[in-house]
């Protein structure tokens, strides 16, 4: 009898789909789950497109490949303004939008077979990221985030997932764009033209403004 390696779950109802590696790919449980729904729209939609990846502002190109993406927070927020009335009450007269936060727990193994980045340039890139002024879109099978820089990660290597293994903490928040208000043909205060306002008669200040100014500076 061959070593089995895995125990042989049997694909009935009532029985999830298990990853049989922490570090296995997300997108394969992603494509069994399509193939389960029946749909052929879904099952190519799982397989040609990306379902999670950290891409530059345009979408073009992607910036971190991890191994596989375990873990996905989205935490979005609005503030609603009101002021105080008459008789102890209030009225709300506005509603702003917070930019969101997005936390990604991502894994990196740097193994060479498998691996699409080394643990060496995967925090090297997130170090880049870090100090960059550059905005990403965040892409999931659910949404797509866009306008988001990394403000944050940490990370960890522990023997309980294997000392090999970079398990990351990143941080996103979202970068709100404003347009630059851009003027043309402008003039400066020294090329306008002069204005009369008519003829000055210089006069001598009579007795009561003499009065006067001689009361204020004593």
């Amino acid at each position: 009898m061959p070593f089995i390696q895995f125990p042989d779950v049997p694909d009935v109802l009532g029985v999830p789909n298990v990853l049989r590696s922490a570090s296995a790919n997300l997108n394969e449980t992603n494509i069994l789950s399509a193939i389960y729904s029946g749909n052929p729209l879904s099952i190519i939609d799982s397989i040609l497109k990306p379902t999670w990846g950290i891409f530059t502002a345009d979408g073009a190109g992607r910036v971190i490949t991890p191994d596989s993406v375990i873990g996905f927070e989205y935490r979005g927020e609005a503030k609603i303004m009101d002021y105080p009335i008459q008789m102890g009450g209030f009225s709300t007269y506005n509603k702003v939008q917070v930019p969101f936060d997005i936390r990604m727990r991502m894994v990196c193994g740097g193994n060479i077979a498998t691996s699409e980045m080394t643990r060496m340039s995967f925090l090297q890139r997130l170090e880049d990221m870090k100090a960059s002024l550059d905005l990403y879109q965040l892409i999931t099978p659910d949404f797509v985030y866009p306008s988001v820089n990394l403000v944050h990660f940490d990370y960890s290597r522990t023997a309980v997932n294997g000392v090999s293994l970079l398990m990351v903490e990143a941080s996103f928040q979202e970068i709100r764009v404003t347009g630059d208000a851009i003027y043309t043909n402008t003039k400066s205060d020294s090329s306008s033209g002069q204005i009369s306002q008519g003829n000055v008669v210089p006069a001598p200040p009579s007795k009561t403004q003499m009065s006067a100014a001689s009361a204020g500076t004593n």
